[in-house]
């Protein structure tokens, strides 16, 4: 008598899972290029990073198999509130915090001119808070152009 043996086979999904450094990115108000590092649990793990948030962009090779880095580039953040956004690592998220801007000040040297009646040139330094702070020039009857105003920004 011959007699067959059956068998089965289930195959298991790899449980893939990631651990993000770091998982809060606390981003400066002017944005910039910020570096998240992540370790997968198994070398044959395939992710993917996106944000739907359009102030977070995520680079064209976002995508990939195994513990790899990304280098996210967050725009500056010219409103006048806070915002929190998000990057998605397969189901995991690394959140992104960013400060407001905060507001402009304006720092000009010398804060006075004396002037005998004749007139006369001077030169005024102005110094702002911000690379990204508005400013303009307003003379009036007595101040006539054109003068030398040397705008300082911070780097």
């Amino acid at each position: 008598a011959i007699g067959i043996l059956g068998f089965s086979a289930m195959a298991r999904a790899q449980q893939c899972s990631f651990t993000a450094s770091p998982t809060v990115v606390e981003a400066g108000h002017s944005g910039g290029a910020y570096t998240i590092n992540f370790t997968a649990s198994g070398s044959t793990c395939n992710w993917i990073m996106s944000s739907s948030d359009d102030w977070i962009t995520v680079p064209a090779a976002n995508r990939g198999t195994g513990s790899g880095t990304v280098t996210v580039t967050v725009k500056p953040n010219t409103g006048t509130a806070a915002r929190q956004g998000r990057i998605a690592l397969n189901r995991q998220y690394i959140w992104v915090n960013q400060p407001q801007q905060p507001p402009c000040t304006y720092t000009v040297s010398p804060s006075s001119i004396n002037r005998p009646a004749s007139g006369g040139g001077t030169s005024i330094q102005i110094t702002a808070s911000d690379k990204s702070c508005p400013w303009t020039i307003e003379g009036t009857a007595w101040l006539s152009t054109p003068f030398l105003i040397v705008l300082f920004l911070p780097e």
